[in-house]
């Protein structure tokens, strides 16, 4: 358990401990399955997410 709380490297990054989560909303944020950011609707709602992860440790990757 100790090592989960441990530092670790992932390519240039160097993350205070090993855990990651992958986005689980993006690839469905469309009724029709298509990802992206396409409404005002969209931006506000990710935008307070963006907001308090920026709050925490939190490293968030975007391509």
């Amino acid at each position: 358990m100790e090592k989960l709380w441990s530092k670790t490297n992932i390519g240039i990054m160097v993350l205070p401990h090993r855990l990651a989560m992958a986005p689980m909303t993006r690839s469905r944020s469309q009724e029709d399955g298509t990802p992206g950011f396409y409404t005002d609707k969209h931006i506000k709602g990710w935008k307070k997410v963006t907001v308090q992860c920026m709050k925490q440790v939190v490293i968030c990757i975007s391509n």
